[in-house]
């Protein structure tokens, strides 16, 4: 079975696709400013994003012809054997016929279970297409099925009013395999890169053409930058998240994370179809990952392994019934909510907050010491609870209720007080609550319950504030090490020396500017193929440099909070992050720098403007790696606006 023939199917096709895209390309441009345009220009539409934040829930299908073996979906083909590659390039496309594919069936099941958006793997990093792409005869038209599937599942998604996502790799392990090359590419020339990306554009062209409007696109591999601003170019209303957003993989910040990002989790421990051995989460696990997620902003993407004919085994179905469940009394809990001022998981709820600011929704996960259970989870139907909210406090127009339940009796019985009964202590806001709902059969209910409040507030109680020293070190639960230790200033500038060029990979994005250079690392945006590695709201200030020196500050703009994505990255390798603080204004004396929640010290110390140099090590476990800076007054505690960065450099350890 031939996969492509570079020479002649590649040639010709990218003549015809690409010429009409760089026309088109030329078209928009001459109707812009001349100029060209910075990296990292173009980026989701606000409005847009602030619709995806209301989604709350998505549903991630990993699919592609070796689910046929069980197998981890791609990865085995990276340190394969010819054999191996051969086999599954050229065997497994024969034997792929899911004819129990009924996408009709995937929607209503998410839909019962609130799912707003489903991401299906288009393409994994196998290089395999569930579509009929013009580039590869590695695809689903040269397979017994032969149906585009991307077609009938994005036709069940409208069908059912969920909103279209797909998943994209750009990496393509059959691409390099025919190619000659390892199969990550690590060694692959400069002008096969440049083949392959135009190659991957093409491909996102059809995505985002042959099949209407498409809600989201996520990137996971390589040229993220580029392929990023081309997703945009090709539709604007299309929003990307991996490649734009943080998106952390099988795991969840430790604090609330502003702007919208979404985290993607397995039912097992694999991300397609195993159909052996796997250890599925149970239910509620599923519930408190979706609660802990909304509670800290962000989306949850769960993800299925439907089999090799195309149905979802039944271990995963009863996970997302016993979800559909739980979101038929609570969903809005869920969806259309935003993150409070605390996410409250250091007491017995998390909570989330309507957009209007109407309600205020304690999502009970656990239970105080008062309970007679160590550890109870269980809350039995006609049994009360007395727990804490220490986050809480209420006030003479306070009111509250369970969801799901009310006064009302179809047994036409007045037996039952449903009476919810509260306090303020000085603990914080004692509740007396009784769950009569009947959900189960069996009386107890193992799920988090959900109170609604209007007219509550939170409390903000002090915190002690921890500076780290000179050299004191810390790791994040990112698994970044981080220190910090003061620069000096002489006259208002800062030495040179900070920076080693050695391994320098990619730096902070900036406006330009003449004079950008600093330590021989030349900041100005644009001037790497790497350079665009950050997620940030805006850009960032590389400061101004004359000669050696930096003399001016740089910045973010409000709020003092910001969440660089460092891209790319090869996984298992180590890097180094420096990130360059400094203020020399007379009026920003003593402002502290706060990462990851620990704050590493003042970087503003009066006139001259002493400055702070913070350093992170870490192992690459994904291909991106966030962090949180933050600001504060001079107390160390109080918010701040516009924290003051003027570089960031990336460096590759040996």
């Amino acid at each position: 079975m031939r996969l492509f023939n570079h020479k002649d199917r590649i040639a010709k096709t990218l003549s015809t696709l690409l010429l009409a895209t760089i026309a088109a390309t030329s078209v928009a441009n001459a109707q812009t400013d001349s100029k060209p345009k910075l990296a990292g220009e173009l980026r989701n539409i606000p409005e847009r994003e602030e619709e995806f934040m209301d989604w709350g829930l998505g549903l991630f299908v990993h699919w592609s012809i070796d689910s046929q073996l069980g197998s981890v979906i791609s990865h085995h083909m990276d340190m394969a054997s010819d054999k191996h590659l051969d086999r599954m390039v050229n065997e497994l496309p024969k034997t792929f016929n899911p004819t129990d594919y009924n996408p009709d069936e995937w929607m209503q099941l998410a839909k019962l279970a609130g799912v707003k958006y489903m991401v299906l793997t288009t393409k994994h990093h196998s290089g395999f297409c569930l579509w009929d792409s013009a580039v590869t005869d590695y695809d689903i038209a040269n397979t017994p099925y032969k149906k585009d599937i991307v077609k009938e599942f994005v036709d069940a998604c409208r069908r059912h009013d969920i909103k279209v996502g797909f998943y994209y790799s750009p990496e393509d392990f059959a691409f390099n395999y025919k190619a000659g090359y390892p199969a990550r590419g690590g060694k692959m020339p400069k002008d096969k890169h440049a083949e392959l990306v135009d190659f991957t554009k093409v491909q996102i062209k059809e995505l985002l053409t042959n099949y209407g409007p498409i809600d989201v696109m996520f990137l996971d591999g390589g040229h993220k930058a580029v392929l990023t601003q081309y997703c945009h170019e090709v539709d604007p209303n299309v929003i990307v998240t991996r490649g734009e957003m943080v998106t952390p993989e099988q795991r969840l910040p430790k604090n609330p994370i502003p702007g919208p990002w979404e985290t993607c989790f397995t039912l097992g421990n694999q991300w397609q179809y195993k159909p052996t051995n796997d250890d599925f989460k149970s239910g509620s696990t599923l519930i408190n990952m979706l609660v802990e997620t909304r509670a800290k902003g962000g989306n949850l993407l769960i993800n299925v392994g439907p089999k090799p004919d195309g149905s979802i085994p039944i271990e995963q179905e009863e996970r997302f019934r016993e979800l559909a469940l739980w979101m038929f009394v609570n969903d809005e809990a869920i969806h259309d909510v935003r993150a409070c001022v605390v996410a409250g998981d250091k007491g017995h709820a998390y909570y989330t907050q309507s957009k209007d600011g109407k309600y205020t929704y304690a999502i009970v996960t656990k239970f105080t010491e008062r309970d007679p259970v160590p550890n109870n989870r269980i809350w039995g139907r006609g049994s009360r609870k007395e727990f804490l909210l220490p986050e809480l406090v209420a006030n003479e127009n306070t009111t509250v209720q369970v969801l799901g339940q009310d006064h009302r009796s179809e047994r036409y019985s007045d037996r039952i007080d449903l009476a919810i009964n509260f306090e303020n202590t000085k603990d914080g806001l004692l509740m007396d609550v009784i769950r009569q709902q009947r959900l189960y059969n069996w009386r107890n209910w193992p799920n988090a319950v959900v109170l609604r409040f209007e007219n509550v507030d939170f409390v903000q109680p002090e915190e002690a504030v921890e500076v780290a020293t000179d050299g004191k070190e810390f790791t994040s639960e990112s698994g970044i090490t981080w220190s910090s230790s003061p620069v000096k200033t002489k006259g208002g500038k800062l030495a040179s020396g900070l920076f080693d060029k050695t391994g320098a990979l990619a730096y902070a994005e900036n406006t330009g500017g003449p004079k950008l250079t600093f330590d021989g690392i030349d900041f100005r945006a644009g001037t790497t193929a790497s350079t665009t590695v950050l997620g940030v709201a805006g850009p960032a200030y590389a400061g101004y440099a004359e000669g050696e020196q930096i003399i001016s500050s740089g910045m973010y703009p409000a709020p003092a909070t910001a969440i660089p994505e460092l891209r790319g990255l090869n996984i298992g390798s180590t890097y180094r992050v420096q990130a360059l603080f400094y203020d020399q204004r007379p009026n920003q004396e003593g402002q502290h720098v706060i990462v990851e929640g620990k704050n590493m010290g003042r970087y503003a110390n009066g006139p001259g403007g002493n400055g702070l140099l913070v350093s992170g090590t870490f192992v690459a476990t994904a291909d991106t790696q966030s962090f949180k800076l933050e600001r504060t007054a001079n107390d160390g505690k109080t918010p701040d606006n516009q924290i003051q960065l003027n570089a960031l450099v990336l460096h590759q350890l040996p």
